[in-house]
C-alpha cells in the first residue's frame, strides 16, 4: 500500500514537471502568427464619427496604383467610377479587389479589407485588416507604396497613417509604418542622387507608361526631358519612348507653355501609331510633373509642324493634363 502511495506521489511530481516545462515554453515563444502577437502598448486610433474622407467635388475617375507583370514598378490606372465625393474609399476598394487586366498584378494580400478611411487636418488614416500583416518584405512594400500613391492623388499634403485593426503597427512585413507616410520618389531608379527627375516611359509590351525617378543634373524640364531622351534604366525593365539620335535644341516656358524644339531625328521614330502616341504622352505626362506646364509647344529644328508622321496633330499647343494608361 505504501509502495503504491509512494509510485503515485512520483508519477503526479514528473507530470507537474512536464506541465510547467510546457508553460513556460509556451510563454518563451513568440507565435508565428503576426496578427496573434498581440502588444498592449500599441497606439489604438478609432475613427470619429462624420470624418469619413469625403472630396469636396464629385469624381468620375480615380487612378489606382497596381504593379506592372514585367517588373516590380508601380503603374497608375485610370479607372472611370459613378461620379461620387467618396472617391479615396472607391480607389482604395479598386485596389484591394485585384488587378483589373492581364498587363498589371495586384499589390495588397489576398483578403485584405478596409475597416475605416477618414482624414483629419493632418493626415489620412486607413485602417486595414490583419491580413496585410502576412506580407513579406517584398510584397509589404509594394502594398504599402501603392496604397500610398493612390491617396496620395487626392491631396498629396495629406500624408497617411497605415492602421492595423485600429492600431499602429512599427512596421509591416520590415516596412517602417508608424509614422505617417508621403510620396518620395516614385519606382526610385535615382541612387540617391540629390537631383532627381520624374520621367515616363513605356513597359515592355508598350501596354501602358511607367513613372520612374532618375538622377539628373538639376530638377528643371530641360534636364527632365533629357533624361526622358537617355532611355529608361537598364534594371527597370522599361523601353526608350523616343528614336536614337533625337536631341533637344531648346526649352522654354512661357505663360504656361512649354516650347520644345528638337532635331529632325524626331520623326524617325517608326513603330507606327503606338509609337507615336508613346513618344506624345511621356513627354506630356513628363513635363506635366512641373507645376508651370499646362501646355507643350512642339517644335522641330525650329518650326512648327501640322502632324507628326501618324497623324498626331501638333501645330497647337497639347495639354500635360491627361488621363494615362486608361482602363476601359
Amino acid at each position: 500500500m505504501q509502495r503504491s502511495s509512494w509510485k503515485n506521489k512520483l508519477l503526479l511530481l514528473c507530470l507537474t514537471v512536464i506541465l510547467l516545462l510546457g508553460l513556460c515554453a509556451c510563454k518563451g515563444e513568440e507565435s508565428s502568427d503576426p496578427a496573434i502577437n498581440a502588444d498592449s502598448e500599441r497606439e489604438r486610433i478609432t475613427m470619429p464619427g462624420n470624418s469619413e474622407y469625403i472630396l469636396s467635388e464629385e469624381v468620375d475617375q480615380v487612378q489606382v496604383w497596381y504593379a506592372d507583370t514585367e517588373s516590380d514598378n508601380l503603374v497608375p490606372l485610370s479607372i472611370p467610377i459613378n461620379p461620387t465625393l467618396a472617391a479615396p474609399a472607391v480607389a482604395i476598394e479598386k485596389l484591394l479587389a485585384g488587378a483589373p487586366n492581364e498587363w498589371v498584378r495586384s499589390t495588397v494580400p489576398e483578403n485584405t479589407k478596409v475597416l475605416g478611411l477618414w482624414a483629419d487636418d493632418l493626415c489620412v488614416y486607413l485602417n486595414l485588416t490583419t491580413d496585410i500583416l502576412y506580407a513579406d518584405e517584398e510584397t509589404a512594400a509594394l502594398a504599402i507604396r501603392s496604397l500610398v500613391y493612390t491617396l496620395d492623388l487626392f491631396d498629396p499634403e495629406l500624408p497617411v497613417q497605415i492602421l492595423v485593426n485600429s492600431e499602429i503597427w512599427d512596421e509591416i512585413g520590415g516596412i517602417q509604418t508608424g509614422e505617417p507616410l508621403s510620396v518620395e520618389r516614385i519606382n526610385d531608379y535615382s541612387k540617391g542622387s540629390e537631383n532627381a527627375v520624374t520621367v515616363w516611359f513605356a513597359n515592355e509590351s508598350a501596354s501602358y507608361l511607367v513613372p520612374v525617378t532618375v538622377a539628373a543634373t538639376e530638377k528643371t524640364p530641360e534636364a527632365a526631358v533629357k533624361a526622358l531622351l537617355a532611355g529608361p534604366p537598364a534594371e527597370s525593365k522599361l523601353s526608350p519612348s523616343f528614336g536614337q539620335g533625337v536631341q533637344l535644341l531648346d526649352l522654354s516656358v512661357d505663360y504656361g507653355v512649354a516650347t520644345v524644339d528638337f532635331n529632325e531625328a524626331l520623326l524617325d521614330y517608326g513603330g507606327g501609331s503606338t509609337q507615336e502616341l508613346i513618344l506624345l504622352h511621356s513627354l506630356q505626362a513628363t513635363l506635366g510633373e512641373f507645376d508651370g506646364i499646362r501646355e507643350i509647344q512642339l517644335l522641330v529644328e525650329d518650326a512648327k509642324l501640322d502632324y507628326l508622321p501618324e497623324g498626331s496633330s501638333i501645330l497647337s499647343p497639347i495639354p500635360t493634363d491627361i488621363p494615362l494608361n486608361n482602363v476601359q
